[in-house]
């Protein structure tokens, strides 16, 4: 990896960090959950493992994703369908299917069991 890679990868972390709020390498419960106030934190030292261990998967090929919730497995798909077309350099689907995976994530009951009875009876 060179230095323009590593240094994207820690941008984007930062973005998340700050944005998002979120810190997947930051010491955690495995659920979530930061063990530790944000002054006790060291972002950089987040950022190096986070490189590290970003690396290891894109240069594994391989990015696992967890076993999705019933309720919103249909996002997940999105998403993941998502991060493929833009692998395949077709950011223009890619945002499509972000937007259905925002849209699925709001809708009010994201999964209607009733409803998928019937698709499938049909």
């Amino acid at each position: 990896m060179n230095k323009h890679i590593a240094t994207q990868i820690a941008n984007t972390y930062k973005r998340m960090a700050t944005r998002a709020r979120y810190r997947p390498a930051a010491p955690g419960d495995g659920m979530g959950n930061i063990l530790f106030p944000e002054q006790e934190l060291d972002l950089e030292q987040e950022q190096f493992d986070y490189i590290k261990s970003w690396w290891a998967t894109e240069d594994s090929g391989t990015y696992p994703a967890g076993v999705p919730d019933f309720t919103y497995r249909p996002a997940l798909i999105f998403i993941i369908e998502a991060a493929r077309n833009l692998n395949g350099m077709a950011p223009e689907v890619a945002r499509k299917l972000l937007v259905m995976a925002i849209e699925q994530i709001d809708h009010e009951n994201p999964v209607d069991v009733d409803q998928l009875e019937k698709d499938n009876a049909a």
